[in-house]
């Protein structure tokens, strides 16, 4: 599965998301898109969040109320937007839902505040990075 062409495009992730659907339901299309509905709204959540980080940034003196409703509304709108609902629908799609939730994912972990740094192993510290005492 992962070393062929036969098929269309190379997509290995989504072939594997198929292929772990197929695992646990087998055909069913109806628990296909759940998946990927449920994927979608993994996306929504992590577009929330990076959007009231956003918020809180830009606009330090809102209330956290203002910024949830701010950052909630435009999660909303995305979420529902017709090009983010076919993707979700579609069955062949699946490449799209995947493809924004981890772009998504890795903004959100790029914005994330200096204070609560990801843990760093020596395999991933880069040689020219400065060192901790």
């Amino acid at each position: 599965m992962l070393t062929t062409l036969f098929g269309g495009p190379y997509q290995p992730l989504s072939w594997l998301s198929y292929a772990l659907d197929f695992t646990l339901w087998g055909e069913n299309p109806a628990a296909m898109r759940a998946t990927n509905l449920a994927l979608h709204g993994g996306s929504c959540v992590l577009l929330f969040g990076l959007l009231e980080d956003l918020m809180r940034r830009a606009a330090p003196d809102a209330s956290a109320r203002e910024r949830a409703l701010a950052a909630a509304f435009a999660a909303l709108l995305w979420a529902v937007h017709p090009l983010r609902a076919e993707s979700v629908v579609w069955l062949t799609e699946r490449r799209d839902v995947l493809s924004g939730f981890f772009y998504l994912a890795a903004l959100r972990l790029y914005v994330r505040e200096p204070a609560r740094p990801l843990p760093r192993s020596p395999a991933t510290a880069s040689p020219c990075s400065p060192r901790r005492a």
